[in-house]
């Protein structure tokens, strides 16, 4: 859970064309200096930090790379550290943050100040609907993309509609610019949306390529 002592002093692990989001799990090769540091840090106080995506902007020359500024936070799962010190980690997603401003530091790695970005609209009608929708779409996907349907039947009764959107978002969309729109939508009624017209297309194509007059 982060906290506010967190959020005040969050690491950060910038990456091109990721986005981590809540309640996913995002492995990591880390190898350069810095961030070595930075997990270090992370496993030696059971601290979160945050991975917010490389902006394609043109940079200022002799600045910091410009990072997008709704980023995913989460905490070090597992880890396996080389002998050369390198790592292995496995990133458990957690929550949306805003990142507010950065923190002067001597540390090789950045330090940010954030606000975590709550889900809206979680408990409407059309919600429900959807949802129905994405899993009658998915009985149709089971045999293409498995990994798709073990996502949703590894939900339980207890998911709310904002996991259930994190956890199929990160399969169904590759494309970093979509990944990061909706990792930066906090309403869950229209990532529900999203995610049901995307498995809808999905579902539409594989019944097409299945009939036989095709």
């Amino acid at each position: 859970m982060l906290t506010q002592k967190h959020l005040d002093h969050l690491p950060i692990f910038p990456l091109p064309k990721v986005a981590l989001f809540p309640d996913t799990v995002l492995p990591l090769h880390v190898f350069e200096p810095r961030y070595r540091a930075l997990t270090r840090y992370c496993l030696d106080n059971e601290w979160p930090l945050a991975v917010p995506m490389l902006s394609d902007e043109p940079q200022p020359e002799a600045s910091l790379p410009i990072v997008l500024p709704i980023a995913g936070a989460g905490t070090i799962r597992q880890h396996q550290e080389l002998p050369d010190g390198r790592f292995g980690i496995l990133l458990q997603g957690s929550a949306r943050v805003r990142i507010l401003s950065e923190v002067a530091t001597d540390l090789p790695y950045r330090i940010v100040r954030a606000e975590i970005v709550h889900d809206t609209d979680t408990m409407s009608l059309q919600c429900s609907e959807d949802i129905q929708t994405i899993t009658d779409c998915l009985s149709l996907l089971r045999v293409r993309i498995p990994n798709l349907v073990d996502a949703l039947t590894s939900l339980n009764g207890e998911t709310t509609p904002g996991e259930l959107t994190n956890r199929l978002a990160s399969i169904l969309f590759r494309d970093a610019q979509q990944r990061q729109s909706i990792l930066s939508e906090a309403s869950v009624e229209k990532r529900l949306r999203l995610v049901r017209d995307r498995v809808a297309a999905l579902a539409a194509r594989t019944a097409s390529a299945d009939d036989p007059v095709n």
